[in-house]
């Protein structure tokens, strides 16, 4: 009997991931449709940009476009760095870097210089951490295999990266990842937990990301750790299979390069900020990212915004500044897991202090709940 149930709970488990694997397939081509908002724009500078990184040394082949940003395109290529072949490619889009004649030209200026400087930000700090000598921060973000300026007349701002699967929002967009099976939530656990292992290396390295959202959070095209023992439980299966790495850095402060002070731009996706992102931007802390994790978290919990806003809500800058958020009731077993994320969504002063903190509350509530799981 108990036999049985075990090979029962390891079918759901299983299920689960498989489930999660045949998802990544579908990826590219939903990005695609979803963010390309200007297909002409698209069709004018894909053309020139293959054209012009195929006499890169070594080539890189440019592929078809997969997904639009505020400040760049993503396309998948293929090349040859380091025995890997298939990369995706993100290139900064040129529109960005044109005079506007009915600017201020000072002005505009400026603004190009701010957006050159953002986008180097990024490839140098994703480069840095992805290289690391530290394995664990190395292998929590996506890895950078080059990047720069090439070609002296198009001036194309690019970084080479590893190709990735899906991201955390097509996982949170999908109505079958949600309910009380016991297996699902503790795929979400394990999840949470690797997202708050990773951050947490990053705030050692001296960086704050501000931008902790599910776009920025990606799987392997692959699952990995398909290699178990037969006789791993559920619990174990489930932590050595996900795998999950922290994306664009470009809105980063490296504190190790630059003084305590913040810039004082409001950076951030507006539906993910902390409330100290909108009112004091140049005062920021590790605690900024911790609540923006906490609505991550919450909202892999429960399906829904912390605030209850979405893409119809009118002004949600405002509503994320200044409405509290709703304590939903958690399943079954996991009301500690519902304190822990409401902790990271708490004011200021009573929030955890830093990551560190908040993967010790997640290992201690997983390690209460399923104690064959042993360190994440």
């Amino acid at each position: 009997m108990i036999n049985t149930a075990i090979r029962k709970s390891q079918r759901q488990f299983d299920n689960i991931v498989a489930g999660l694997g045949r998802r990544f397939t579908m990826h590219e081509s939903a990005v695609e449709m979803v963010r390309s908002p200007d297909r002409g724009r698209l069709l004018r500078v894909s053309d020139r940009i293959r054209r012009t990184f195929a006499r890169h040394n070594p080539p890189i082949y440019v592929g078809r476009h997969v997904g639009t940003g505020g400040f760049a395109d993503v396309f998948l290529a293929e090349s040859s760095y380091e025995d890997e072949t298939r990369f995706a490619v993100k290139v900064l889009r040129s529109d960005l870097l044109r005079l506007s004649p009915a600017e201020d030209r000072r002005e505009e200026e400026m603004r190009i210089k701010e957006v050159k400087r953002r986008f180097s930000n990024e490839a140098y700090i994703q480069w840095h951490l992805s290289k690391s000598l530290s394995e664990r921060v190395a292998r929590g973000v996506v890895k950078v295999y080059d990047h720069g300026e090439f070609d002296t007349e198009e001036e194309f701002r690019f970084i080479l990266m590893e190709r990735m699967g899906l991201t955390l929002r097509v996982f949170l967009s999908d109505p079958a990842n949600f309910g009380a099976d016991p297996d699902l939530l503790l795929y979400k656990t394990v999840l949470m937990t690797k997202i708050a292992d990773i951050v947490s290396n990053v705030h050692k390295e001296g960086v704050f990301h501000r931008d902790i959202k599910p776009e920025n959070i990606l799987f392997p095209i692959i699952p990995v750790g398909e290699e178990t023992a037969a006789t791993d439980t559920p619990a174990k299966r489930c932590a050595r299979q996900i795998q999950v790495k922290l994306a664009d850095f470009g809105t980063v402060r490296w504190v190790r390069s630059h003084n305590d002070s913040f810039d004082g731009a409001i950076i951030g996706s507006q539906f993910y900020m902390s409330p100290e992102q909108i009112f004091h931007p140049r005062r920021l802390d590790p605690r900024t990212d911790i609540y923006s994790f906490g609505l991550v978290c919450y909202e892999l919990l429960h399906g829904v915004h912390a605030k209850e806003i979405d893409k119809r809500t009118a002004e949600p800058i405002d509503v994320v500044a200044r409405k509290q958020p709703v304590r939903l009731r958690a399943p079954e077993g996991f009301e500690p897991l519902n304190d822990i994320i409401m902790t990271c969504l708490a004011e200021l002063e009573d929030r955890y202090r830093t990551m560190d903190e908040v993967v010790g509350a997640l290992r201690a509530f997983m390690a209460e709940r399923w104690s064959e799981i042993g360190k994440v």
